[in-house]
């Protein structure tokens, strides 16, 4: 409630400010899980080789990226490679993952030199 001039009035809540609350939170959202995520795997990730096997169009105006997979419990993961242009399809790279959740992965390349204890070479 604002007061304009002695008056109490009630704030109109419009659509526009939904959508806008809206817009933050889920931005918010974003960021705080990315930033846990990878907390995680520097603290808790296993590491296991992976194969970049295919090349990835991610849309028409982007450079096409590469794609690496790994199996894990009798599943396969995939993921965009994140890595340079020195991988060629075949190529092993190590993947970082959370043992209960191998959805959450990363290339090593991703982290700094000593972030991880990751010994797959």
């Amino acid at each position: 409630m604002k007061k304009a001039k002695g008056k109490i009035t009630k704030e109109k809540i419009t659509s526009g400010k939904i959508l806008f609350y809206v817009c933050i939170i889920f931005i918010s959202y974003v960021f705080i899980r990315y930033f846990i995520e990878v907390q995680l795997l520097k603290h808790y990730g296993i590491c296991k080789k992976g194969i970049i096997t295919d090349v990835r169009l991610t849309s028409r105006y982007t450079t096409p990226s590469l794609e690496y997979k790994f199996d894990y419990n009798g599943e396969t993961y995939k993921w965009p490679a994140l890595t340079d242009d020195e991988n060629q399809i075949g190529d092993s790279i190590c993947i970082v993952f959370l043992e209960s959740y191998p959805s959450i992965q990363r290339p090593l390349s991703f982290f700094d030199y000593g972030e991880t204890k990751c010994n797959c070479k």
